[in-house]
């Protein structure tokens, strides 16, 4: 809960290692409020909290790698749907770029997401709250989205990757 070794004293951020984005500061910040407060403890997942790139494009990850993923011994599965094969996409102009999903076929749950493409960094906390709640890929699949909309382009991907 980010206690260092000294009672009552807590660290976040790059005070800890690995150096990090700035990201995952605001939970580990919650982290230690609930902790001081004596609320129910909160613990930060970093492979939950996504790491976004404000560039043009935009790029977003969350989770592993697709590498990652199978060093780590999982059993996977990928799927990439590219931002020109999504209406929305095209229709305004932003038809550069792609959603990837890497799933676990044992348990179909989600081990990482990346996007390239115009608001990555909106959309990849949709896909940071499936992977942190473990819940399967089938029902992102089965998620309404609005249509026509960039984030059919991770239903898309879901779709795939289930059908493939």
């Amino acid at each position: 809960h980010l206690q260092t070794n000294i009672k009552g004293i807590y660290a976040l951020g790059n005070c800890t290692d690995p150096p990090k984005h700035i990201h995952p500061v605001r939970n580990e910040a919650a982290c230690i409020i609930d902790s001081i407060s004596g609320k129910s403890k909160i613990t930060t997942v970093i492979k939950n909290i996504p790491i976004c790139v404000f560039s043009q494009p935009e790029a977003a990850s969350v989770g592993m790698s697709e590498t990652d993923a199978i060093e780590a011994g999982f059993n996977t599965k990928t799927s990439k749907v590219y931002y020109n094969a999504v209406g929305r996409a095209v229709t305004i102009g932003e038809n550069v770029g792609f959603v990837k999903l890497i799933i676990d076929i044992d348990k179909q749950t989600l081990l990482g997401a990346h996007m390239v493409g115009h608001s990555a960094t909106e959309l990849i906390s949709q896909l940071a709250l499936f992977r942190k709640l473990k819940i399967p890929v089938q029902r992102l699949r089965t998620t309404p989205h609005s249509s026509s909309t960039l984030s059919e382009s991770i239903v898309e991907a879901a779709w795939k990757i289930i059908n493939e």
